[in-house]
């Protein structure tokens, strides 16, 4: 009696924390701080708690009450502190903190503990922040089994094994899942586009348009539950690029410009050139990775550098003087943050 009596208090504390949730988003913060508090009072030291106070001051944007927060969670467990590590680690490599984030990182795996958060950052620096391929290959070595089976690591492996150039290795590794769509940790995507895009760097063409065709029938589906979702609508226009279709994805783009309102010489119309390189037009590509490096973004900067760099699919890009130039002055600034010391 008293273990099923434990388990229904189990149960309700999580509905009160999913209702929580529930409040913050929607806009009824008061509300949901005030039962956060009473759900603290009651149980202070219950890391999924403290967790989810963390969560939702983020979501309310309460600094101060996250700020407090986050000493308890670090005082509680060694799972809490990990976690206040990790979280920690995930925003210095979001904002281009590299060094920062690896001192997180080295501290939150030497308590014998890493949480997955700490698998994903310490992957995501290796080989999109550093750009350490062979690091990033070698330290997959390392991640837990269960965790390879999750879609962002999937995704992930994926890309670290098609820059690598070991092309089936990578489509072994995105053929773990029997999903289409991958959708996990901010990746959102059909499981096609990247399929294709191996297939299409091991010289497979056949094999690559096929795997777009099925992403692209994943994505019409989509919209035709929601035709307004600008992130669908963004890969309906670079699958029909990819397909070799540039009216229509000509049309799908302008429609999707139009919703977004894109200024000509802003961030996301700079950082559209993988689409115009699709549709075979170079200088237009070349024109807003320009702009796009004129730009200040510490933590978007050196992800795109490490794609133009290592993505097989940017190898004639990387012929053009004016993207050699680009690519050799960010260098210099990824050896500069490679000397600090946090």
């Amino acid at each position: 009696l008293s273990s099923s009596s434990a388990a229904s208090d189990v149960y309700k504390r999580q509905a009160e924390l999913v209702m929580c949730y529930v409040l913050a988003v929607s806009g009824e913060n008061e509300e949901a701080l005030s039962r956060l508090a009473n759900l603290k009072q009651r149980d202070p030291t219950n890391f999924n708690i403290l967790k989810s106070v963390n969560e939702i001051a983020i979501l309310t944007g309460q600094r101060q009450l996250r700020g407090a927060n986050r000493d308890d969670l670090r005082q509680v467990s060694t799972r809490g502190l990990v976690y206040t590590l990790s979280s920690d680690a995930a925003g210095q490599w979001a904002q281009g903190n590299f060094a920062q984030a690896d001192r997180l990182l080295d501290e939150a795996f030497a308590t014998g503990q890493p949480n997955k958060a700490c698998y994903l950052v310490r992957l995501l620096v290796l080989a999109f922040g550093w750009g350490d391929l062979p690091a990033a290959r070698a330290f997959l070595d390392q991640v837990p089994a269960v965790l390879l089976l999750e879609d962002v690591f999937i995704h992930h492996a994926t890309r670290i094994l098609l820059y690598s150039g070991e092309y089936d290795r990578a489509l072994a590794t995105i053929r773990k899942t029997e999903r289409e769509m991958l959708q996990d940790s901010r990746v959102v995507m059909p499981k096609g586009a990247l399929t294709g895009s191996v297939h299409q760097a091991g010289g497979n063409l056949n094999a690559a348009l096929n795997e777009w065709r099925r992403a692209l029938a994943l994505v019409d589906e989509k919209l035709s539950h929601d035709p307004n979702n600008s992130h669908w609508m963004y890969w309906r226009a670079n699958l029909l690029a990819l397909l070799g279709e540039p009216e229509a994805a000509r049309a799908q783009k302008a429609l999707l410009d139009e919703l977004n309102d894109t200024a000509v010489g802003s961030r996301a119309w700079a950082r559209e050139f993988r689409f115009y390189l699709s549709l075979g037009e170079h200088d237009e590509a070349v024109d807003r990775i320009g702009t796009l490096f004129e730009s200040e973004l510490p933590g978007l900067l050196p992800r795109e550098y490490n794609n133009i760099r290592s993505d097989p699919f940017y190898s004639e890009l990387r012929q053009d003087p004016r993207i050699q130039v680009i690519l050799s002055q960010f260098e210099v600034k990824l050896q500069q943050l490679r000397a600090v010391t946090p």
